[in-house]
Parts: C-alpha cells; sequence; structure tokens
C-alpha cells in the first residue's frame, strides 16, 4: 500500500464530515446557481463536497482511494488544493454556463481534475500506467458526452449523473498540470523521486 500523499484522504474525510450533515444542512451547501447571484459564493466549492446519499459518498470515496494507490506521490497538498480549488471553480462555472440544472453536488468533476493532473504528472515515470489512465479518462468523458451515462452510475450514485462535470474537471487538471509543468506556479514541495 502506498502512503505517499496520505493527505489525499482528508478529501474523504471532509466528504465524510458533511455526509454526516441533516440533509437539510447538505442542501445548503449544495451548488444552486440562481443562490450565486445572492451572494451564496461558498457554494462554489461546498458542492463539490457534499453527496446526494451514502451510494454516492461511497463511489467518490473509492475514486479517492484508487487515486491515492496509483498517484498519491505526485500530489503533495499544495498541488491537490490547487486541482481542487481550480476544478471546483471550472466545473462550477461550466456547469452554471452550459448546463441547465436546478442544483449540483458531488465530487466527480474535483476526482477528474485530480485524475487528470496526476497522470499527466505521472507520464514521465510511470508512462504505461499514466498514458492508460489518462486512455481510460478520455474514453469515458467522450462516451458519456455521446451516449450519456452508464446507467449502473446513476443507479450507484442514486442521482443523475452530471456528465459535463467530468470533462470541465479534465480540463482544469490538463490546465493545472500545464501551468505547473510552465513554471507558473511552483510548488514547495515536489513528487517523490524527482
Amino acid at each position: 500500500m502506498r502512503t505517499e500523499g496520505l493527505s489525499l484522504y482528508a478529501l474523504a474525510a471532509i466528504c465524510l464530515l458533511l455526509q454526516l450533515l441533516p440533509p437539510e444542512l447538505r442542501g445548503e451547501l449544495q451548488l444552486q446557481p440562481g443562490t450565486l447571484w445572492q451572494g451564496e459564493y461558498w457554494r462554489l466549492v461546498s458542492g463539490h463536497f457534499v453527496h446526494a446519499g451514502w451510494g454516492h459518498w461511497w463511489l467518490n470515496v473509492l475514486g479517492i482511494v484508487l487515486l491515492q494507490q496509483l498517484f498519491g506521490r505526485y500530489l503533495s497538498p499544495r498541488l491537490w488544493l490547487l486541482c481542487c480549488a481550480v476544478g471546483a471553480l471550472v466545473v462550477s462555472a461550466g456547469l452554471g454556463l452550459l448546463a441547465s440544472f436546478s442544483y449540483y453536488l458531488g465530487f466527480s468533476g474535483i476526482l477528474h481534475a485530480l485524475f487528470t493532473f496526476a497522470a499527466l504528472a505521472a507520464l514521465r515515470r510511470e508512462r504505461l500506467l499514466a498514458a492508460a489512465v489518462l486512455a481510460v479518462l478520455l474514453l469515458k468523458t467522450l462516451a458519456e458526452q455521446l451516449w450519456g451515462p452508464a446507467p449502473a452510475s446513476a443507479a450507484l450514485a442514486g442521482i443523475a449523473v452530471a456528465t459535463d462535470a467530468h470533462w470541465l474537471g479534465l480540463v482544469a487538471g490538463a490546465v493545472v498540470y500545464g501551468t505547473v509543468a510552465a513554471g507558473v506556479y511552483r510548488p514547495a514541495t515536489r513528487p517523490a523521486n524527482e
């Protein structure tokens, strides 16, 4: 079991703490486009950390665990915080501009940003694994745009899948990687063995 980057599990802990809140309080945290114009800007970030139910939460937590095991060493706390912040803003803004929805909740958009960033960062050292993950991400998001989400995803999550959040997250992760690779943003700590 990989132990580098264990701070990724803090994301699962945050989601767990918010999941334990009563549903009406979680509702105050979900992204609702109409409320942003009323000054409820926290929803741009908080909506990504609350979930529709335990099935939805488990899917995202399993994604965090997989991310930790595959690429935890490439995500220092500063980098995953940057990916989360940029991912939340890009996904929230993109959904607000592109999709008509009454609310959004869940971590999958940010999870796509984190996976994209980490796989791109891993390409030099773990070429086959990183390329495979990037290929799966690209094919999955393309398939979702062409044919919609896999029926099992919505059934497990207990909510309609916001597939636009996934490709927006993928774009956000690539943008964050590009800024780090170009030296625009230099994290204080580098991934192990670099």
